[in-house]
């Protein structure tokens, strides 16, 4: 079930499971220290989790620049300036006709023919090749490339697990699954505990208890949007339905 945890909730938790109890704002393990930990640990907790659920993911909907990005053989869509992870690429080439790109190797960007060589056509896969580009205290939003290149302006549907905005406040809440902040808290104990030379017990325990908690989050965020048995799909039919295979390897 759903469940929502307070910033101080979590720090206190923290404290208490580190035995570093008592907030402050100096000393040792600060309290704004105890905040960027957990913050770190609840967005590595999310991709975890999102690995078997979609409950974190986020669409991103905009329209394609028709034809090739010079000098490449190949479309480009910029990615969402909070994009972490890429899970779903969705294109709506008609009324009732949304199609889903399979996911590409870079190593064969170039490797995809139409019956006229390397033109331009209904995208059928894509390929990240630039998560983003750092600009001094600025970063610019990554790149997809998409085969083939777009012959229009296609609207389509990026689906992809969204930056964590840390909170500061204690009154804030983190939303998850019952039991997942329990892999958020014993992740940040190992950090503290990493700090510590007589915390080598305390990090045992945390990597024991951190192991069982990942495996609740991965079995749970595969069973929480699960309502009956997992439905056979042709995918090869659906993709000589939709023409893709007009766009193949070389060879």
């Amino acid at each position: 079930m759903a469940s929502t945890k307070t910033l101080l909730e979590m720090r206190t938790r923290l404290r208490k499971a580190a035995d570093c109890v008592g907030d402050t704002t100096t000393g040792r393990h600060t309290t704004a220290q105890l905040n960027v930990m957990l913050n770190d640990s609840w967005q590595a907790m999310r991709a975890i989790a999102s690995k078997t659920s979609q409950i974190y993911q986020k669409p991103a909907v905009a329209t394609m620049t028709a034809g090739k990005t010079s000098p490449y053989s190949w479309g480009t869509v910029s990615l969402p300036a909070d994009c972490v992870r890429i899970y779903g690429f969705d294109v709506t080439v008609g009324t009732n006709d949304v199609r889903t790109l399979l996911p590409l190797s870079f190593t064969e960007r170039n490797e995809y023919l139409g019956v006229y060589g390397q033109g331009t056509g209904i995208p059928a896969v894509f390929f990240p090749y630039n998560i983003s580009t750092e600009v001094t205290t600025t970063v610019t939003p990554g790149v997809v490339g998409v085969l083939p290149a777009p012959s229009q302006a296609y609207a389509y549907t990026l689906w992809y697990l969204p930056k964590w905005t840390a909170i500061t406040d204690d009154a804030y809440v983190f939303d998850g699954v019952e039991g997942w902040d329990d892999w958020v808290i014993w992740n940040s104990v190992l950090e503290l505990a990493s700090a510590d030379n007589d915390m080598a017990a305390t990090a045992q325990i945390a990597t024991q208890e951190r192991a069982a908690a990942e495996q609740r989050v991965i079995h749970g965020g595969h069973n929480f949007h699960q309502a009956g048995p997992v439905r056979r799909v042709d995918v090869a039919g659906l993709r000589r339905t939709n023409n893709m295979d007009l766009y193949r390897r070389r060879g």
